[in-house]
């Protein structure tokens, strides 16, 4: 399982400081490119594979060890159904509540997008095709400052950009979780060898 929504947590929280230290949205250069990645969904990588298809395709009795077979059961049902859990919240809460106020209230175009910690397919070769010029990028710039310091989208996006905070934090902590139980799992995987010689 990979989690990368610490990236979120930590654009969450830049944002969120600009917005203290400055009183609302000024020198937005840094910025923009922040909130633009507040709307990519990043969240958990399903990468067990081979213990999928061992429980899938009934294999997973190969395992002899009853207790080791129902806490590989167990892991599996658990992470999937967080897996499924953050799917819908992506959906329902980023997708549906917090991309389009976000992309709305701000300056959003690709080549401004913060992606240097991301490993995005293709990005850069559709920010190429992206033909505006810097003039009327500055202009719509220029309209976003505006519409960000209205108060009521002040607080409308702060409330967002919390929120989506909180929905990154919940991954992380249920990526952690999942952690240690694969360290759970590979002592007795360990244990079980060990018992075999």
């Amino acid at each position: 399982m990979v989690c990368n929504e610490g990236i979120i947590k930590q654009t969450a929280l830049d944002v969120l400081h600009h917005f203290e230290v400055h009183e609302g949205f000024v020198e937005m250069d840094s910025i923009f490119p922040k909130l633009n990645l507040l709307v990519i969904r990043l969240g958990m990588v399903d990468v067990n594979i081979t213990l999928g298809e061992l429980i899938t395709t009934g294999n997973i009795d190969l395992i002899k060890n009853e207790a080791l077979r129902k806490e590989f059961i167990s892991y599996y049902t658990s992470m999937k159904s967080f897996l499924t859990n953050s799917e819908h919240n992506h959906t329902n809460m980023v997708d549906r509540y917090i991309l389009p106020e976000i992309v709305n209230a701000s300056f959003f175009d690709l080549r401004y997008t913060d992606d240097s910690k991301l490993t995005l397919h293709n990005m850069d070769s559709l920010k190429n095709e992206i033909q505006v010029s810097d003039k009327f990028v500055s202009k719509l710039k220029g309209y976003s400052v505006a519409n960000l310091n209205k108060p009521e989208v002040q607080l409308a996006l702060y409330n967002q950009i919390n929120f989506r905070m909180m929905l990154s934090e919940y991954q992380q902590v249920g990526c952690k979780s999942f952690e240690r139980e694969i360290e759970h799992l590979i002592e007795l995987i360990e244990q079980e060898l060990r018992g075999k010689e």
